[in-house]
């Protein structure tokens, strides 16, 4: 539909952004501040501002505290002068105030809002124009008059109203009882024709028409079409008496939870059958949903003598219902020429519609707009939620014209692997592509029921690759990097092509239906073209950037993100397999490796991430054997090391990341070298750099550390003097003026320290204020703060300004992991803010305060390690966590619970050294715990086991400080250590023992003073 709007690629993600995050922060029980979450610039703040306000409303009103729609308005000016967005509002509203409050009507708002009188009259008669007749499912808008039965008696001489069931802008029905055949009827009726314009009465006609011409058990049926005469007018006026059903619609039924993949097929095989008993008759519905199935009690709906209270039940199994389709006000008539709609007009409703009734073609509607709404209501009924549902019926409408649905398996992955099929063929935006008739999709879902083949063919990897990149737009830049994937597969295409014929043509000379095998064929190739032919067009435009960036401002994948991402590899996997061994196919394939080993490591998929890259590696090693010169392949081979090298560092192997990362080195060093003004190559040089100098730095190699970071910052210097210095250098610039105030932290150099971490939040502060939607660049300001901060309370003594600085890691991180609370590593970044605040407590000799943090950092620690056991940085912060508190109790003289919390703490050290023996903190902050555990049993007593801990202490200090001598706290520690043993040993009586350690503290002390 032309006149749809849309939005670009950056707004439309910085929108969805925006919306995930706010809902997120609801669901953390925090109220959030909606204005918090708006994106800045345009077009994407006037898209979000509306459903963001929609979301702060439906949240609202869940938690009991609804803001007015005025309250909105006096914040949002913008949404004030749009009658459209206030209209909206208040619909919305309305709806969530009839859940609490079934008498709520739009006249309320037509007084506070009379400007708006006309829209809001017109709104309702539209909604009305779909509504059931059963009680529950109608909700009067109160616009009209007449609600009481007496004023209708006489009217209708051959019915006996009872009660009226719901009325809207230009009808009303009642439940009455005929009373001839003593049975209970629904009478919808015109009320007034000033009410009802030209374009409604005739939807009314044509309901009753098609109503009358349907018999099938399944289809609520009409028994007379009439006219009534209003008092004091000349006009009469239509009225239909059918079929009462006494239950309700399955939309509240359902009420957005999940049916049975069995139950769901038997109920839409049924619908299936009855609409197309309908089209038999020439009559489309063209306004199927679940809202217009009616699910009666066997044996309710007609007789008066039968309870009027009999409801279907939400937990009576539909197996012993009778659902009734129902509402064809919508319907047309095949040989009709169209003149009761006109060419545009939006006839149906939105989340249920096919794409053809999307775009206005009314004229053009055929059953199989019927077929894609029975698909959309099986798949509502198998994942609780319509395909397609947008806050504004515009945004749902574009996502039906151009979005493919998520897969139900994505969903719920217990649907079986047919239904879905048979679901999404249904919902094919091409008619031809759908089943040719109702009648068809009811015999697939018999065969399926009956566990028999089904006839739907399922999609093809190709066809899966195309449509995952259209469903997923809140990673369309990086669904946009994933087409370039299949770069790989346009070498072999032509092979692929060869093949799959020969095995068609094969396959049809052993079967009778040759014809239809060869139409398949072409049909395959014509899509399979078509899907080749866009990721040409998307590979022009891509790079490795646009991945990085798509994670970097949309870190938190969902778990169907994540199902499609696996997907789309394991097809790209088995296609990549068929290549040939053309130079061309080699880069082709050898690219497409590497690209599978990054978003595999970034999925967590460590097994495939190196066997991915191990592909691409050799594959570049053969290419570079046959010509040294080829630039392309020794970029690739640096990228693909540098990968090896983080994915060594991440699973607890740090050592086994040198030999890649000095691989990476060399290939860069000699991209440079060969072409200076290679601006990549040297960033790359410089990013390989840095990740040395961090794994020097972190194994306590000081001097190695120093090197490496200090010719990352050159090289970096040199990027920026050149102008070539994008938020990537500007950031790298950051990182490595952090990894070197830390190094000259550990080095005792604390002034050069404090000056380096001053330097990176000054740098890190640019970014964020360059790009505040990007959570990487808040995250990383966090960190340099807490390095400071720690610098200031351990080093320099500076306890006020330590508390400054994690308070403001704090208030960074406390969002982030509010934001985004699926993403692990925020919610252990905040409670490691968490812990060093605590320790600022501590120092200050705020006890109470401190645990109570502590405590705080603890739980959200403790639900980590619960939650990923085998991630050992969980349980590594865990222990810290543990160490710390065991330290504040001890302070409090709470001895028990201080040596609880240490041992549990040395029980984590422990299993962490012995998974990873080489690795230096985690003995270093053993140490630190057995040496409060020690002074912990000494003020219990305890002297013999105090003796034990100060030794277990010191022996692991003297090992740390005999390999990193240079490493200023080791030795500090040392000390300390040497000082308790000697204490305890004292107490004990053991007096050359502890002359020993007088003279082993000496000695240390004397070297320390040594220049």
């Amino acid at each position: 539909m032309s006149g749809t709007p849309s939005l670009s690629e950056s707004a439309w993600q910085r929108r969805e952004s925006a919306v995930r995050r706010f809902e997120d922060a609801w669901r953390t029980e925090v109220t959030p501040v909606l204005e918090e979450f708006l994106p800045p610039g345009e077009p994407a703040r006037s898209d979000a501002l509306l459903e963001l306000v929609i979301t702060d409303m439906e949240y609202r009103w869940q938690r009991n505290a609804p803001e007015a729609i005025e309250s909105y308005l006096g914040r949002f000016p913008e949404l004030a002068g749009n009658d459209d967005a206030v209209a909206d509002l208040i619909l919305i509203e309305l709806q969530l105030r009839q859940r609490v409050d079934p008498a709520a009507t739009i006249a309320d708002y037509v007084r506070r809002f009379p400007h708006l009188a006309k829209k809001l009259s017109e709104l309702a008669a539209a909604s009305d124009a779909g509504s059931s007749h059963t009680q529950q499912g109608w909700r009067g808008t109160g616009l009209a008059t007449g609600s009481a039965a007496g004023p209708m008696r006489g009217v209708l001489p051959n019915y006996e109203f009872l009660e009226e069931l719901g009325r809207g802008g230009m009808g009303v029905v009642w439940k009455a009882r005929q009373l001839g055949l003593d049975r209970f009827v629904a009478i919808k009726m015109i009320l007034s024709g000033s009410q009802a314009s030209q374009e409604e009465m005739q939807r009314f006609q044509a309901e009753a028409q098609a109503l009358a011409r349907i018999r099938h058990p399944n289809i609520v049926q009409v028994y007379e079409v009439g006219s009534w005469l209003p008092a004091g007018s000349s006009e009469r006026l239509p009225f239909i008496a059918m079929e009462y059903v006494d239950g309700q619609r399955l939309d509240r039924i359902c009420a957005g939870m999940p049916m049975s993949p069995l139950e769901s097929a038997e109920l839409v095989q049924v619908l299936a059958e009855a609409i197309h008993g309908a089209h038999e008759l020439g009559i489309v519905h063209r306004d199927l949903k679940p809202a217009n199935v009616l699910i009666s009690v066997p044996g309710s709906a007609s007789s008066s003598t039968s309870s009027s209270d009999a409801r279907a039940s939400p937990g009576l199994s539909l197996a012993d219902c009778v659902p009734k389709i129902t509402d064809f006000g919508l319907a047309k008539r095949l040989e009709d020429d169209g003149a009761q709609t006109h060419s545009g007009a939006l006839i149906g409703t939105p989340s249920y519609m096919a794409p053809e009734q999307a775009r206005g073609q009314s004229r053009t509607v055929t059953p199989a707009a019927d077929v894609y709404a029975l698909g959309a209501i099986l798949y509502e009924l198998l994942t609780g939620r319509p395909p397609f549902r947008g806050t504004t019926i515009w945004e749902t409408v574009d996502q039906v014209i151009h979005t493919e649905p998520v897969t139900p398996r994505a969903l719920q992955p217990r649907v079986p692997r047919d239904l879905e099929t048979i679901c999404l063929k249904c919902l094919q935006k091409s008619p031809g592509r759908r089943y040719e008739t109702a009648a068809s999709l009811a015999a697939d879902l018999a065969r399926f029921l009956r566990r028999e083949p089904i006839h739907a063919r399922p999609t093809g990897p190709v066809e899966r690759l195309f449509l995952w990149t259209r469903r997923n737009p809140l990673v369309a830049s990086l669904a946009a990097a994933l087409l370039a994937a299949i770069a790989v597969g346009f070498a072999v295409v032509s092979y692929l092509y060869l093949q799959a014929a020969a095995n068609y043509a094969a396959a049809a000379r052993a079967r009778d239906d040759k014809a239809q095998a060869l139409r398949d064929l072409v049909e395959q190739q014509a899509e399979t073209r078509n899907a080749l032919q866009r990721a040409r067009s998307a590979l022009e435009r891509i790079s490795d950037r646009v991945v990085e960036e798509s994670f970097s401002r949309h870190p938190r994948l969902t778990e169907a993100d994540k199902q499609y991402l696996r997907q789309f590899l394991a097809d790209y996997e088995e296609l990549a397999q068929q290549a040939d061994d053309s130079t061309a196919a080699r880069h082709l394939r050898a690219e497409g490796h590497a690209r599978i080993g990054r978003l595999r490591q970034r999925l967590g998929d460590v097994g495939e991430a190196r066997a991915a890259y191990e592909v691409a590696h050799k594959l570049d090693d053969e290419l570079l054997g046959e010509n040294r010169h080829d630039r392309t392949a020794r970029r690739r081979r640096a990228e693909v090391a540098s990968g090896q090298g983080q994915l060594e560092e991440r699973t607890g192997n740090p050592r086994g990341a040198f030999p890649h990362y000095n691989s990476a080195l060399e290939d860069y060093r000699q991209l440079a070298e060969e072409d200076p003004n290679d601006a990549a190559a040297r960033r790359g040089l410089a990013q390989t750099l840095l990740n040395l100098g961090m794994l020097h730095r972190a194994l306590g190699q000081l001097n190695e550390s120093r090197r490496e970071l200090n010719a990352a910052s050159r090289e970096l210097d040199h990027l920026t003097t050149r102008q070539e210095a994008d938020h990537l250098v500007q950031r790298m610039r950051a990182d490595a003026h952090n990894a070197l105030g830390v190094v000259a932290r550990q080095a005792g150099d604390y002034l050069a320290a404090e000056k380096a971490f001053q330097a990176s939040i000054g740098m890190n502060e640019i970014l964020v204020r360059q790009e505040p939607s990007n959570p990487g660049h808040r995250r990383r300001l966090a960190m340099v703060f807490g390095n400071l901060g720690n610098l200031q309370l351990i080093n320099l003594r500076q306890a006020n300004q330590a508390e400054s600085a994690y308070r403001s890691a704090i208030k960074l991180q406390t969002p982030l992991a509010a934001e985004f609370p699926g993403i692990s590593e925020y919610q252990q970044e905040l409670a490691g803010s968490l812990n060093a605040l605590a320790n600022v407590q501590r120092a200050t000799r705020q006890l109470a305060r401190s645990s109570e943090t502590l405590n705080e950092a603890l739980e959200i620690q403790a639900r980590l390690v619960s939650q990923y056991p085998d991630i050992p940085a969980f349980e590594h912060e865990l222990a810290l966590t543990r160490a710390n508190l065991g330290g504040v109790m001890l302070g409090m003289h709470r001895l028990a619970e201080a040596k609880s919390l240490l041992l549990l703490a040395a029980a984590n050290y422990d299993r962490l050294i012995k998974a990873d023996p080489e690795f230096p903190q985690y003995r270093f902050e053993l140490a630190s715990c057995l040496n409060n555990l020690g002074h912990a049993l000494l003020q219990s007593a305890d002297l013999v086991e105090a003796e034990t801990a100060h030794r277990r202490a010191l022996a692991m200090r003297l090992r740390l400080l005999a390999g990193a001598p240079d490493v200023v706290s080791y030795r500090d520690e040392t000390t300390k250590s040497l000082e308790s043993l000697e204490e305890v040993l004292r107490l004990l009586g053991k007096a050359e023992a502890a002359g020993e350690c007088r003279n082993q503290l000496e000695r240390l002390r004397n070297k320390s003073s040594k220049p």
